[in-house]
């Protein structure tokens, strides 16, 4: 029987603070949930969570990182009585790698760049706009796309892309949140992260293929996991490559068929 990771993200771990500290829980299906997963063959994870620090900002010191891997790992322990936390972030040796990561110039020149995205491509996304508009604005986020490096079948171009063209579904609107101006530093930081949980995912489907594991994702964020629905994550794959920098293929499947059946365009892009 394949065991299973299950991935937490920061609502979770934060309801599970709640829970450790007597407060009232408003989400008593999460709640459920997480307690229905407390079996000795689970294994649970915050590394999203860690990833995307307690502020909602980039981390940018080892000890503030080495915080929250502490404070996270302390509080999975004390929530679950019967799975065991995550490994990987539970020894010095792993703890330190993920924090060199994190520190590194390229996922801060990558987490950058993604940001650096949203803020250009918001203004073509944040109001809707005609038919011929729509490919006037498609190029040019593809364009931006290509200058910073993404590829466009991530969720990040796909789901800007998704804005533009299916502007009655507020679905991928509310993963970005474009807006007509943008005054707060680093306002896209919390999509980008969003974004990152399913590369997350991938990574971790990749390295545990050979070892017969399964890997969910607990989240209560339902566009979230609509526009993860569109990617069919045995076929995904992330590797280090050399030194920080990743290999990212992404494969999509017929669901996002489906939720573009009329858009030609997109068509075009995304099954050629």
């Amino acid at each position: 029987m394949k065991k299973t990771i299950y991935i937490l993200d920061r609502n979770a771990v934060s309801l599970i603070k709640n829970h450790n500290q007597n407060k009232g829980i408003t989400d008593t299906d999460l709640l459920n949930e997480l307690e229905r997963i407390d079996k000795a063959e689970n294994t649970i994870t915050p590394s999203f969570s860690i990833i995307e620090g307690e502020h909602g900002k980039p981390q940018t010191k080892k000890e503030e990182i080495y915080n929250v891997i502490k404070k996270e790992i302390g509080e999975i322990r004390c929530f679950f009585q019967k799975a065991k936390p995550d490994p990987i972030i539970s020894e010095k040796e792993c703890i330190e790698h993920l924090i060199d990561i994190l520190l590194s110039n390229e996922y801060k020149k990558d987490i950058s760049n993604q940001i650096e995205f949203l803020e250009k491509v918001n203004e073509y996304i944040y109001i809707k706009v005609s038919n011929n508009t729509k490919k006037e604005y498609k190029d040019k986020i593809l364009d931006a796309a290509n200058d910073y490096g993404l590829n466009r079948r991530s969720p990040i171009v796909l789901c800007t892309l998704l804005c533009l063209y299916k502007q009655d579904n507020n679905t991928y609107r509310k993963i970005i949140k474009p807006k007509e101006k943008i005054l707060k530093e680093n306002y896209f930081y919390n999509a980008v992260m969003d974004f990152q949980h399913l590369d997350m995912m991938i990574m971790f489907g990749t390295m545990l293929r050979c070892v017969n594991y399964n890997v969910q994702f607990i989240t209560r964020d339902k566009c979230l996991k609509i526009l993860f629905g569109y990617y069919n994550l045995d076929k995904c794959s992330i590797e280090e490559v050399e030194g920080n920098l990743l290999k990212k293929e992404y494969q999509l499947n017929s669901s996002l068929l489906n939720e573009i059946e009329e858009e030609e365009e997109l068509k075009r892009i995304y099954f050629p």
